[in-house]
Formats: C-alpha cells, structure tokens, sequence
C-alpha cells in the first residue's frame, strides 16, 4: 500500500507542477507582458528581462480583476 500511495502522490504533484507551470508561464506572463508593453509604450519589458516581475505584474492585474469582478457581482 505505501508504494501505491507514493506513485500516486507522485503522479499528482507532477500534474500539479504542470498545471501551475502553465498558470504562471502562460497565462500571467502573457497578461504581464501585455500591460508592461502598453503601460510602457511598447519600451518594456526588453530581451533581457526576467520573466519575475512580467508574472509578478501578471498575477496582480489577474487578482485586480477578479477581486473587481467579485466586488461587482456581490
């Protein structure tokens, strides 16, 4: 039983790991890099930059918008 058991958790974490992979590489990153490229007249983010603070800023619009539409439908 301990041996299903740790197949079983491992398999979990692993589609774990890759739901939130797509969450974060994805879909906040995109978000980021869209508001960063309007906010900024299209000068930021460069080649260079970091991808934390593009899904840092991706993650705050997507909790803005949902705290606003939650805001609004209660």
């Amino acid at each position: 039983m301990p041996v299903e058991e740790a197949v079983t958790g491992g398999i979990i974490r692993v589609i774990a790991w890759f739901v939130m992979d797509i969450f974060f590489g994805a879909l906040c990153w995109g978000i980021g890099w869209l508001i960063l490229k309007v906010l900024s007249l299209g000068t930021y983010p460069s080649q260079d930059t970091k991808s934390g603070p593009i899904i840092a800023t991706g993650l705050s619009v997507l909790l803005i918008v949902i705290t606003a539409l939650m805001i609004y439908i209660l």
